[in-house]
């Protein structure tokens, strides 16, 4: 099966805004990551207590 010039264009720059939605959400969950960092280390040792004690 072959596209024309134009569909390879609009298949191009759809995978460009997926690449482009990807990134910022990865940049954003890791920013929210990093600004919980503490709380949910704490949070995590937290967990793993209560796995040892069980």
């Amino acid at each position: 099966m072959t596209f024309g010039p134009e569909a390879s264009r609009e298949i191009d720059n759809a995978i460009k805004v997926l690449r482009g939605t990807i990134e910022i959400a990865i940049t954003d969950f890791s920013n929210t990551i990093s600004a919980h960092g503490a709380f949910d280390m704490s949070q995590l040792e937290a967990i793993q207590n209560m796995s040892a004690v069980h």
